[in-house]
């Protein structure tokens, strides 16, 4: 197998797996089904405002994140194909930096959540998808996607300029 297959094949596995964690907060949210963490027992006092606050953040943190992964799935292969120098580059990377700063910020929200309001009717279970140690790396890459767009866009420009000046 090439590289290049071995890199899109693993980008396909990680969007599997995030796209199961979706399909999770789908299915706890309208059915009240968890396959996640089934044996975290929530019990009937929670407000149900509070439950749909937290299920829409968790929906709303796995599917940024999901879209992430499958723009930076078109990233790679217009790079393989056409080279980095390309406007729409530009706008894929960083709208993947802010999909990941949108999931950092919502998985946040949701440990801030848990610690406050989930913290005394579960007790002390571990009820989510995500680790909250990759928290400030998520957000931490989607600076740095940011920055690199930044770059990439400078960079055109300054191609541009001497390209007119020759």
């Amino acid at each position: 197998m090439t590289k290049k297959i071995i890199f899109f094949t693993l980008l396909d596995i990680l969007a599997f797996i995030v796209g199961f964690a979706l399909l999770n907060h789908i299915l706890s949210w309208f059915f009240g089904l968890k396959l996640l963490a089934p044996e975290a027992p929530i019990k009937t006092e929670l407000n149900w405002l509070i439950k749909t606050i937290f299920l829409l953040l968790a929906f709303l943190s796995s599917a940024s994140f999901f879209y992430a992964i499958l723009n930076f799935r078109k990233v790679a292969k217009n790079f393989l194909r056409n080279g980095f120098n390309n406007q729409k580059h530009v706008s894929l990377i960083k709208r993947i930096g802010l999909m990941l700063i949108l999931a950092c910020l919502t998985e946040i929200a949701l440990g801030v959540l848990k610690y406050f309001v989930f913290e005394n009717f579960l007790g002390g279970a571990n009820f989510g998808v995500y680790n909250s140690h990759y928290v400030l790396f998520t957000g931490c890459i989607g600076v740095f996607m940011l920055i690199v767009s930044q770059l990439l866009k400078e960079h055109q420009k300054i191609k541009h300029e001497n390209d007119l000046t020759i």
